[in-house]
């Protein structure tokens, strides 16, 4: 279920003006007059059919987002006869009988102020907005952009921050056992990777100031170590401890393992756990020791970064993901864009989820972020957030 989350998403938008920047693909969209009539419906109530959908679309952005979606969502068999569609909340759906299906998401864009607007068949008409002119914009969509931010953009890294920092501030359940004093909020893994200025190696977690009041941050990796014939395996070993506290050297090291030192280091995370690097592997090595504590390792974690679209360790989880399409349509200071919210399907549903210790480490972390194929997720105990700000209930 889906919720309004317009007082976070307002204020990340007021501290990070520049995410307001993420412009649509089309800047005043071009509708045809069905959808013009519909549009100005509090529930965009409209009946078509694909067949019409796909004659229209020549010159309807509506329509053509529209066609879109209803291709890659219905399954075939129900993409024949009517099909009415209609607004619920900030999500388009379609229904066929008893079933529906989301479509787009509807976004409530901040600072868009005139009017434009192509009616097909109708002059074009661009004028100021007035009190006069102004379209009620239905109270019930959900304030946003448009677009999903590059991953290497500063605000990429900023939303992420302000996941941490809301449930910091506000969720006491998701902090429980975590800001106390007593033993059983301190069991922390035997070593973590110290990210410092100009290396990285590994340390013993008892050779760490844990005297204040607030317990020891660091994040915890959650991914697959994938097929060894394909996934460079990179371990800490008897052999390598000692050079490992030194240094471990960054460029001999996984794809996988480098984005998630790049996280922690954009989150101003100073710790981070791998199993392979953390735990000693192979002969005279601890893995049975650590691995009878792995509940405490993620349950104390900060946040767990799970690479949820990585197949194994060669794979990058920090890479560019498909821009999607959309359109504003201005006079209601309204985004349309092709729905990506499926935690369902991109998570407990993924490739990653299909190994036994992934369920475990889920049910343990505190809180999550996925590094999905089409966006990031946040999972806390209060729920799920999106990256495109769509907030969901577990």
């Amino acid at each position: 279920m889906f919720h309004l989350d317009n007082e976070f998403i307002t204020d990340l938008l007021n501290a990070h003006p520049s995410m307001k920047d993420r412009s649509p693909d089309s800047i005043g969209m071009t509708l045809c007059q069905i959808c013009s009539h519909a549009i100005h419906q509090p529930l965009l109530d409209l009946t078509t059919s694909a067949d019409e959908l796909h004659k229209t679309s020549v010159q309807c952005d509506l329509c053509r987002l529209l066609l879109k979606a209803i291709g890659e969502r219905l399954p075939k068999e129900m993409r024949t006869g009517p099909l009415r569609i209609r607004r619920k909340a900030s999500k388009i759906i379609v229904q066929r009988g008893p079933h529906s299906y989301r479509l787009l998401t509807i976004r409530k864009i901040p600072g868009k102020e005139a009017l434009d607007v192509h009616i097909i068949g109708l002059r074009r008409l661009t004028f100021e907005w007035t009190e006069t002119t102004q379209c009620k914009t239905p109270n019930d969509v959900q304030v946003g952009v448009p677009s999903l931010c590059k991953i290497d953009d500063p605000e990429y890294s900023q939303l992420l921050l302000a996941w941490l920092r809301d449930c910091d501030a506000k969720h006491t359940e998701c902090r429980k056992n975590f800001g106390s004093s007593g033993t059983k909020a301190r069991q922390y893994p035997a070593r973590l990777i110290a990210i410092e200025e100009s290396l990285i190696r590994l340390v013993d977690t008892k050779d760490i100031d844990d005297s204040g009041t607030e317990p020891l941050k660091y994040l915890a990796l959650s991914y697959t170590w994938g097929d060894k014939a394909v996934h460079k395996r990179y371990f800490t070993t008897t052999d390598t401890y000692e050079q490992h506290c030194t240094t471990i050297p960054k460029a001999s090291l996984p794809k996988l393992f480098v984005d998630a030192l790049t996280i922690t280091q954009n989150l101003g995370i100073k710790y981070l756990w791998i199993d392979a690097l953390c735990i000693k592997q192979g002969k005279g090595g601890d893995w049975e020791t650590e691995a009878e504590r792995m509940h405490a390792t993620f349950s104390a974690a900060y946040c767990v970064l799970a690479a949820s679209r990585c197949a194994g360790t060669n794979d990058r989880f920090l890479v560019k993901r498909p821009q999607h399409p959309s359109a504003l349509f201005r006079d209601h200071g309204l985004a349309f864009s092709e729905d990506i919210d499926d935690f369902q399907l991109e998570v407990i549903e993924g490739t990653m989820n299909r190994r036994g210790w992934v369920l475990q480490e889920r049910a343990l972390a505190r809180r999550t972020i996925y590094f999905a194929e089409k966006q990031t997720y946040w999972e806390c105990g209060q729920g799920i957030r999106c990256e495109t700000l769509t907030k969901m209930t577990k």
